[in-house]
């Protein structure tokens, strides 16, 4: 048989040798050369079983045309809808992990059919959920802090001094997701409200701490066990948000690495922005007009003759002097 032989002539020539041996065993049976009957047995069931893989061999080479009907009903269910239409499968040659790519991949869909479906499409309308979701969570999380802080301080001014650390911290994390070139995803984009929840508490207590300085007897206007506090409260918050550092997912990874710069920045802005704001503020002129609010304590004022006892005299009149001056001060 030479190489240049069609497949049926080929398969033509198989036939015949293997009809050929068939009827070359019969003869030999029938002369009695094979007088084992185990030996039969076995050489017709070998004999049976070549000629079924033979049969199925000849209908693999000359194959009929599929059709539906031949797929699996699990194919059929699908890529066969109902109504009969077959679906249809697009992959992008962009990375659909990157918004702007998926953005675009999806827009270009829905050019040709409006009703497109499928991943690209869930995650591409699940991102602007999500991403409608966390300006309003961030919103409602900064009015609920800013109300529960002007609660507590019950001054404007100084409620706003306590924001800055929120303000500052937010957008210096943004600037060094920018440096770093740290994207938001579905889960990290919820890292700034708990930024802003878990950090509002820095500039509060500070400017507590502040109000308790500026009256009679409050002690220094930033004391060390305040520093102290804030500090070891941030540093136990940023080991917390640490911990999801070692996660090998990598949207908590990203979420981890995005709480613990954004609770360094609001922590940082809180020890070296807002004193000096405090400062500052207190530090601001009179209006004009405003009477000076300052007690004016009197001299003592020796009595003659007995110079001890008139100078202590005069000295507690003018402390009870300053006293009442200092409580009307207070008053207005």
């Amino acid at each position: 048989m030479s190489a240049s032989q069609a497949p049926g002539d080929r398969l033509s020539a198989l036939d015949a040798a293997f009809l050929y041996l068939e009827r070359t065993g019969q003869l030999l049976h029938v002369a009695g050369i094979y007088p084992v009957a185990g030996a039969l047995d076995y050489q017709r069931q070998l004999a049976d079983d070549f000629a079924s893989q033979w049969r199925r061999l000849q209908q693999v080479v000359r194959p009929a045309p599929l059709t539906l009907v031949d797929l699996p009903q699990e194919l059929r269910r699908k890529f066969i809808g109902k109504s009969g239409h077959l679906l249809l499968q697009v992959y992008s040659r962009v990375d659909l992990w990157d918004r702007p790519s998926q953005a675009r991949f999806v827009e270009e869909l829905r050019t040709i059919d409006a009703d497109v479906t499928g991943q690209p499409v869930v995650g591409y309308e699940s991102m602007r959920l999500i991403e409608k979701s966390f300006r309003l969570g961030l919103a409602y999380a900064l009015a609920l802090v800013a109300g529960i802080a002007l609660l507590m301080i019950r001054r404007v001014r100084e409620t706003a001094f306590a924001m800055v650390p929120l303000v500052l911290g937010a957008l210096w994390t943004v600037a060094m997701m920018r440096w770093t070139g740290l994207t938001f995803n579905l889960v990290n984009v919820w890292a700034l409200p708990l930024i802003i929840g878990s950090a509002a508490e820095y500039g509060v207590n500070i400017v507590l701490r502040s109000l308790e300085a500026s009256a009679p007897g409050g002690g220094p206007r930033l004391a060390r066990s305040t520093v102290l506090g804030v500090v070891f409260n941030g540093l136990t918050t940023l080991a917390g948000f640490g911990s999801l550092l070692v996660a090998h997912h990598r949207g908590m990874w990203s979420l981890g690495l995005l709480l613990v710069i954004g609770s360094a920045m609001t922590l940082t802005a809180s020890l070296v922005v807002l004193p000096t704001l405090v400062r500052l503020g207190e530090r601001r002129p009179a209006p004009e007009g405003e009477p000076a609010r300052q007690p004016h304590p009197m001299k003592p004022v020796p009595a003659p003759g007995r110079p001890g006892l008139g100078d202590l005299h005069a000295g507690r009149i003018a402390d009870a002097r300053s006293a009442v001056i200092s409580e009307g001060t207070k008053v207005q």
